[in-house]
C-alpha cells in the first residue's frame, strides 16, 4: 500500500512538472513568436518609409502630396517607436 502512494505521489509530481515545463516552453515561444512578429512589422514599416521617401524623391510629387507623403513618413516613423518600446 505505501509503495503504491509513493508511485501515486511520484507520479502527479511528474504530471505536474511536465505541465510546468510546457508552459514554460509556452511562454518562451510566445515570447519569440511576439518578438519576431514585431520585427517583421517594423521591417515593413522601414520598406514603406522608403518607398515614400523614393517617390518623393524621384517623382517630384505636387507640394500637397509631397507634404501627405511626410506626414506619412512621420506617422510610421512614430509606429516603429510604439512597437519597438513594446506598447503597441
Amino acid at each position: 500500500m505505501a509503495t503504491a502512494s509513493v508511485v501515486v505521489i511520484f507520479s502527479v509530481l511528474a504530471f505536474l512538472f511536465t505541465t510546468f515545463q510546457t508552459d514554460a516552453e509556452a511562454a518562451q515561444y510566445q515570447q519569440q513568436n511576439t518578438q519576431e512578429i514585431s520585427r517583421f512589422r517594423v521591417q515593413n514599416l522601414e520598406a514603406q518609409i522608403e518607398e515614400l521617401r523614393y517617390k518623393i524623391k524621384f517623382t517630384k510629387p505636387p507640394p500637397d502630396e509631397a507634404e501627405w507623403m511626410r506626414e506619412q513618413i512621420e506617422r510610421l516613423e512614430k509606429k516603429i517607436e510604439c512597437i519597438r518600446a513594446g506598447e503597441c
